[in-house]
């Protein structure tokens, strides 16, 4: 008789552990299933960042384009200066405003690029998290076959 209660109390044991081990466990999932959302937010954002940056350069491509032509223009005007100085003036401010736009474009090239590090180094962060979780439903399910086969 005392063999049956010291094993009703080992059985109710394992199974208090093992409600325990499962609430831990769904706790866990939880938090790594949030931890995936942001990962899945973040990658959107980090899409979106990329997207901008790409739209940057073009333009900055374009201004920069822009910015050759003008430089041509310019000297070809220094031949007759005499003629053309009312047109190479404002050529010229064309010029020093193609810089501007230039430097400005640099500038936010080397913002957006250091946002989209930032980002990946967060889908980095999340990716990981990710792998971890995969490995502790793993670890989660043997040991659940582990107390199951008890």
């Amino acid at each position: 008789m005392a063999e049956v209660t010291i094993q009703k109390q080992q059985l109710q044991n394992s199974n208090n552990a093992q409600t325990k081990l499962h609430t831990m466990f769904e706790d866990m999932i939880h938090d790594l299933e949030e931890t995936k959302r942001t990962l899945s937010l973040t990658a959107n954002c980090l899409s979106d960042s990329q997207a901008a940056l790409s739209a940057a350069h073009e333009e900055l491509a374009t201004v920069k384009d822009k910015l050759d032509a003008t430089t041509n223009e310019l000297s070809l005007s220094k031949f007759d200066s005499g003629k053309y100085s009312e047109w190479f003036s404002e050529e010229f401010d064309g010029h020093a405003k193609s810089r501007k736009l230039v430097k400005t474009q640099k500038k936010r090239i080397e913002q957006l690029e250091s946002e989209l590090a930032h980002k990946k180094e967060k889908v980095k962060m999340n990716a990981d998290s990710e792998k971890q979780l995969s490995q502790l439903k793993k670890q989660w399910s043997s040991l659940s076959n582990v107390l199951g086969d008890n």
